[in-house]
């Protein structure tokens, strides 16, 4: 599998927690890293490359030729845009995943598990699916969300080529998300998994008795993504603050120093003086008759 790393001058400051995440979880020898990235990134997209390649079978920086310029969804739409082009002009042959900085890796094996489900799904896409949420009557007092239909959240998995029937990725400038645009193109063949998890805007991870609790940063009209982070995904996105890989990685040392405190050998000091002669039997002298 192909992981495809999107990164630009909005995200680049989350590289140090990614990077905290994927070292935590250990190897990914059986799949390759291109780090896409805007030219206004290009030295941290090259340190990040670097690193990976720590990890990874192979490691590489692709850059834009110029900013992407519009903002959110526009930048975003415009760099998967590249993305898809760039896996097609350049006859990549394996499916690719589309792995945002705002992911956390939770569990070690986390590549081989999302690559192996892909291919026994047998299905074109392979993401986390949520609710599409849009408002009604925007900017007024009136402003309601309401739900339309269902997408898969943008970082997932794509086939090496799409299909002809999914083209609305080819139109980034409308406004819309991307992985909203191609909600009805991609349930045309979609793989809901639950290996990774969507927490949008999240930050502020915590312990909250035996779980990890995100807080979603800017609740809107009351849809919220506060929650505990999933025992079954091996992969998060949506933290926006590094918490969660900053908490993960401070347990994890805690644990680590506990196995050692446990594995410690305590050696008692000697007691000084003289050893105690063993018991001898008492000797009854009898006067002789």
């Amino acid at each position: 599998m192909l992981i495809v790393i999107p990164t630009s001058a909005s995200d680049r400051h989350l590289i140090p927690s990614f990077l905290a995440s994927i070292e935590r979880c250990g190897n990914i020898k059986n799949h390759d890293v291109v780090v896409l990235t805007t030219p206004s990134a290009a030295i941290e997209a090259g340190e990040l490359a670097g690193e990976m390649a720590k990890y990874c079978s192979s490691s590489k920086v692709v850059k834009m030729d110029i900013d992407p310029q519009g903002g959110w969804p526009t930048a975003p739409n415009l760099q998967f845009n590249f993305a898809v082009n760039w896996v097609a002009e350049n006859k990549i042959q394996s499916h690719w995943y589309w792995m945002e900085l705002d992911c956390t890796v939770l569990k070690p094996g986390w590549a081989d598990s999302l690559d192996q489900e892909y291919v026994h799904s047998r299905k074109v896409f392979m993401g986390t699916v949520v609710p599409t949420i849009k408002i009604r009557n925007p900017n007024t007092p009136q402003a309601e969300p309401y739900q339309e239909g269902n997408h898969m959240v943008g970082t997932g998995i794509y086939p090496p080529i799409m299909p002809p029937w999914c083209i609305f990725w080819r139109y980034p400038l409308g406004g819309t998300p991307f992985d909203v645009e191609m909600q009805y193109e991609t349930a045309k063949s979609l793989h809901d998994t639950k290996l990774i998890q969507h927490q949008f805007r999240t930050v502020n991870y915590h312990m909250d008795g035996d779980y990890i609790v995100g807080e979603d940063q800017a609740p809107l009209l009351g849809v919220s993504f506060t929650g505990r982070v999933s025992e079954d995904a091996v992969v998060h996105h949506g933290c926006k603050d590094g918490s969660l890989s900053k908490l993960l990685c401070s347990m994890e040392e805690k644990e680590e120093s506990k196995k050692d405190d446990d594995t410690t050998e305590i050696i008692q000091p000697k007691k000084s003086g003289r050893k105690p002669s063993p018991k001898t039997q008492d000797i009854i002298l009898e006067p002789d008759l």
